[in-house]
């Protein structure tokens, strides 16, 4: 089966690629389907870590991985490597109590997040307190909303990204106003990348699921269900090989 992924870069202010986000594709055209978001995600998460592979599609940058809500709350980003990935929290997610508790345990255990087009309400605070990062739509805002925002935020470490920078002046005004990332049309589109799937057997991914959000997840009863399906083996240990080879990595 094919599969494909974009990936769209992330600059500095000397124009050096900081990081890629990643995005769902359903095919070849470099377009957004018209699909649930969670299923956008919920594929860009399990086609960057099994099939394609994150260094395969990063070279060893960070990638930006949207979020929905129900992926954070039902604790699908803790899964990431943290040192690998950066949180994108969605701009349609509400920040209620869930959220945010969930939000503040992925910031304290060392992952990045970035607030995506980012609007500024009262009940964004405790979110805005948690992120790393906060994208502005330079298209949808005025000039003086950037210049604002990096003026309220910036002291506070939190880094700025001018995101939809699609011209020459938009870039030079980013750098003016000290915006740390930018990306947008002006520098790079989308990439959309192919690669080949191994079938899969979704009744297994599904058994599997069950198993593993259980409140007490019995581990032989997971290790039974991955034993049924080569080709779910094959990727957990290409996965497990991954983390090790970046844990030697970091030791030396």
């Amino acid at each position: 089966m094919d599969l494909f992924i974009a990936r769209q870069p992330i600059f500095t202010r000397q124009q050096k690629v900081y990081a890629y986000e990643l995005l769902f594709r359903s095919g070849p055209a470099n377009v957004f389907p018209d699909v649930d978001p969670n299923h956008a995600s919920a594929r860009v998460i399990t086609d960057s870590l099994f099939n394609l592979g994150l260094q395969t599609l990063t070279g060893g940058k960070l990638a930006f991985i949207n979020m929905t809500r129900d992926l954070l709350v039902g604790d699908y980003a803790s899964m990431l490597p943290k040192d690998e990935i950066v949180i994108e929290v969605l701009e349609d997610v509400k920040p209620d109590a869930k959220v945010i508790e969930v939000c503040r345990q992925l910031r304290d255990a060392g992952y990045l997040i970035a607030l995506d087009d980012f609007t500024e309400t009262p009940e964004k605070a405790p979110l805005v307190a948690l992120a790393s990062i906060i994208k502005v739509d330079f298209l949808a805002t005025q000039k003086e909303t950037r210049r604002s925002l990096v003026q309220r935020f910036a002291p506070r470490g939190i880094r700025l990204l001018a995101e939809k920078v699609e011209t020459q002046e938009a870039f030079q005004e980013a750098v003016d106003l000290d915006y740390t990332y930018f990306q947008g049309y002006f520098f790079a589109k989308p990439a959309v990348l192919k690669a080949k799937s191994a079938p899969e057997c979704r009744l297994t991914y599904l058994a599997l699921l069950q198993e593993v959000v259980k409140r007490e997840v019995d581990l032989r009863k997971v290790a039974s269900v991955i034993g049924r399906d080569v080709t779910l083996s094959y990727k957990l240990l290409r996965f497990i090989n991954s983390a090790l080879s970046r844990k030697d990595t970091a030791r030396h």
